[in-house]
């Protein structure tokens, strides 16, 4: 049906430019060029196909909010009548509810992503799993399949939606692991422009932390995250409030609490203990031994081309080498992205991405004295869409810590130099090879990893934030 009606318009331009040419016998450029650019457009949603979903999937969030009892201006009731008309009229899909009316509203969206890596390296294995300090990066010479994503994500009701993160890995024994990554709800409908977020989810740390590695721009972590957040990122069940601020520019501070334990909580009382600290069985006592995280987040258009982002965050909670000891996380992140008006399907682009990160680790007083642990670092990744599907990226890793810490892999002086390219055969599927050069105090000599990643995605998945 859309190819028939897609062909029934280009008749119809056709007739218009013969008519048009008929009342004059001088061409009119203007008309054909026109006609042209309307042509190139049709072609353009038909190779969007990925691209359009999401941008529905955007517009049904936008009617369930108009539907959860905000305040509505009348542009507001025709955009949202227009939005219904176009994704609900017709199609056999379902429309948002009236207001008010909780429960009508059931949205669902489900999708797989593989991700399968394969590789090789002068570290042997032992050594390989110091340097790849990620829990889904590659570890393993030869091939990996470290992230298996299934994701459920929809419309609870009016005032609530939920999305559940599961993911299945292949350990290097060949035994499948399974984690509930993410499993969270948000609301909808609170005032003064207020979300929150309640369960399993990903602290919102920096620009990297919350997001899934088939979001990435490179193969595996940087070295400061894994060091800093831990190998599968800083997550845990709690709450989380956000506010989205009046100021003139977007601005965004969030706050949250989580529990403090676990892998999955590196630095508190999730850590073995940098530098061989001895370790004791600290218990939750009060809401002083909880994990408590802040992020103010802002974003400006400098132009219709560039935008820059710029946040920091906080996170604050107990440790397990004392009964009071305590550990602070401090960070700051900074994005650039440059794409010209004019482009095919986003390309060519520019984007400029950055973290720093530092961490006080208050470790010992009981059967050792007492000391602050500090380690820092930071990462700056480049990547440029020279041309359609293609993008070449490179990325810098730096990481270090006070002390005498030559032989400890988890804080000694370490970079890393990663030249990235990635192809895109559809918006479904990627390829990427990727180099790593690595040196460290605790390294002997220089070691050197070549990485082949391939991605298929299938089913619709949640836009990521920008």
């Amino acid at each position: 049906m859309q190819r028939y009606l897609i062909g029934f318009v280009i008749v119809c331009l056709g007739c218009l430019s013969a008519t048009a040419q008929g009342q004059d016998n001088q061409p009119n450029h203007k008309q054909q060029d026109q006609i042209d650019a309307l042509i190139k457009r049709i072609n353009d949603l038909e190779d969007a196909n990925k691209q359009h979903a999401e941008e529905i999937a955007t517009l049904k969030a936008t009617i369930a909010e108009l539907s959860a009892g905000k305040k509505e201006t009348p542009e507001d009731e025709a955009l949202k009548a227009e939005l219904e008309k176009a994704l609900g009229g017709g199609q056999g899909q379902p429309s948002a509810p009236a207001t008010g009316a909780p429960g009508q509203l059931k949205l669902i969206d489900v999708s797989y992503d593989i991700l399968t890596t394969a590789g090789w390296s002068t570290a042997d294995q032992t050594l390989l799993g110091q340097l790849q300090g990620g829990d889904h990066d590659p570890k393993d010479r030869g091939f990996n399949i470290r992230n298996l994503e299934f994701s459920l994500n929809g419309a609870v009701d009016p005032y609530f939606n939920a999305e559940m993160h599961t993911v299945f890995k292949l350990g290097p024994d060949g035994g499948t692991e399974t984690e509930v990554e993410e499993a969270f709800l948000t609301t909808t409908s609170l005032p003064n422009s207020m979300e929150i977020k309640s369960g399993q989810y990903f602290t919102q740390f920096g620009r990297l932390n919350a997001r899934h590695p088939h979001a990435w721009n490179f193969v595996d972590a940087p070295v400061i995250t894994s060091r800093l957040l831990g190998g599968d990122g800083l997550r845990n069940p709690g709450v989380q409030l956000s506010y989205l601020t009046p100021f003139h520019w977007y601005s965004e501070f969030i706050l949250g609490t989580q529990n403090a334990g676990g892998g999955t909580a590196a630095s508190f009382l999730g850590s073995d203990g940098p530098a061989g600290t001895p370790t004791i069985d600290r218990q939750v006592r009060s809401l002083g031994d909880m994990l408590y995280t802040a992020r103010w987040f802002n974003s400006w258009e400098l132009s219709d081309e560039k935008t820059v982002n710029l946040g920091f965050s906080s996170a604050f909670g107990p440790n397990n080498t004392g009964p009071t000891n305590r550990t602070q996380l401090y960070g700051t992140d900074l994005y650039y992205k440059w794409k010209p008006r004019v482009n095919d399907h986003g390309f060519p682009f520019l984007a400029i991405q950055a973290e720093a990160m530092s961490r006080t680790f208050q470790a010992g007083g009981v059967t050792t004295s007492r000391q602050d642990l500090k380690d820092w670092g930071w990462y700056s990744e480049f990547n440029y869409g020279y041309q359609r599907n293609w993008v070449a990226g490179l990325r810098f890793d730096y990481a270090d810590a006070n002390g005498d810490n030559s032989a400890d892999p988890l804080r000694a002086r370490r970079w890393r130099v990663s030249p990235a390219l990635t192809w895109y055969p559809s918006e479904f599927s990627r390829i990427r090879l990727q180099y790593n050069y690595d040196q460290s105090d605790f390294l002997g000599m220089p070691q050197h990893s070549i990485w082949l990643q391939y991605e298929v995605g299938f089913g619709a998945h949640p836009a990521h934030k920008f």
